[in-house]
């Protein structure tokens, strides 16, 4: 049979969909309710689509919502229903241990989105691109505390001040201490370590709980810069964890973007450290734990439903530390 150039076109669009659909899979537990929605609609109208969605969903399936489950059911291919339904059926057995990681959405956590009007898996767009690309890092968050209760009682110039003078510090910060910024969405800031992904490099490990403890003692000369502009002072929370994450290409972002279930963790356990304090999650405690220059305690920790819950730690120092200029950038 003679193929035509329409034939070989259509057959590589439907590769294309199809790995696009496993592609977004690994990460859909990640996604917004919204997102998801928009997602399953697409794979109704290409089965390519639903195939590659059904393929690669069938690790994280378990944490996805019930609803959304019993609708990838009714679209996902024939030869992949049953395992999906063998794994429903097990659902209510499976115990977690400290050590697992969750998967959940943001919703309840609306700055790590940055792009809620963009459809991040739309084919024809392309705003975000997977490189198939899974490896270990630290990732961190840094969230503003009260902000858009205070920048309501400031000018469009005093808002752009506020944040600019917070950010531009905790970046400097981040990567002194060698973090890539991945993107700030206004009052938070999310950067990881690159050189954290051997666990084997505790030096890589030490730069992470030690920007953390840099950023804190950076409090109050931000705050003097602040009062230098007459503007508020402001208060944050540091959080950190370590996982696997799946890196993708952003087109807007220029860059490099992580998804994954340790992004999504590192983000709902922010909450759980003090102002102007830091936590980390358990996978990371288990590798810095063993360092003696820090202080940790064991906070109320982050669970899924009746699952059982992620352990948290907050950090200190043990040794009085003096806060150099944190607006100076020391490395490139």
């Amino acid at each position: 049979m003679l193929i035509t150039e329409t034939d070989e076109e259509e057959k590589t669009g439907n590769e294309f969909a199809r790995g696009l659909g496993e592609g977004l899979a690994h990460n859909f537990p990640s996604f917004r309710s919204r997102q998801q929605q928009e997602i399953l609609e697409e794979a109704k109208k290409n089965k390519k689509f639903a195939r590659g969605l059904g393929e690669g969903i069938i690790d994280s399936f378990i944490y996805v919502d019930k609803d959304i489950k019993e609708q990838i059911l009714t679209i996902t291919d024939i030869a992949i229903k049953p395992s999906l339904q063998k794994i429903l059926q097990e659902n209510d057995k499976i115990q977690f241990s400290d050590n697992d990681l969750f998967y959940s959405k943001y919703d309840d956590f609306p700055i790590v989105d940055t792009h809620s009007e963009l459809r991040l898996w739309t084919l024809k767009d392309e705003e975000i691109s997977f490189s198939g690309k899974r490896q270990k890092f630290c990732i961190c968050f840094i969230d503003m505390m009260n902000s858009t209760k205070i920048s309501a009682e400031l000018t469009d110039t005093g808002i752009s001040k506020y944040y600019t003078i917070f950010l531009n510090a905790m970046a400097t910060i981040a990567k002194n201490h060698g973090a890539k910024i991945v993107k700030n969405a206004g009052d938070c800031l999310i950067y990881y370590f690159p050189n954290t992904s051997e666990s084997s490099n505790l030096l890589a490990f030490k730069d992470v709980i030690e920007c953390g403890i840099t950023m804190i003692l950076a409090h109050r000369t931000i705050n003097a810069k602040l009062h230098e502009e007459r503007l508020p002072s402001l208060d944050y929370r540091i959080s950190a964890d370590y996982g696997i994450v799946q890196v993708a290409r952003s087109r807007s972002l220029q860059g490099d973007d992580l998804f994954g279930s340790t992004v999504n963790v590192c983000a709902k356990i922010n909450s759980k450290a003090p102002a102007n304090g830091m936590v980390i999650g358990n996978n990371l405690y288990q590798i810095t734990k063993a360092f003696d220059d820090y202080v940790y305690k064991e906070v109320e920790g982050y669970g899924i439903g009746s699952y059982q819950k992620y352990s948290v730690y907050s950090i200190t120092s043990k040794n009085k530390r003096t806060m150099l200029n944190p607006f100076k950038r020391t490395v490139e």
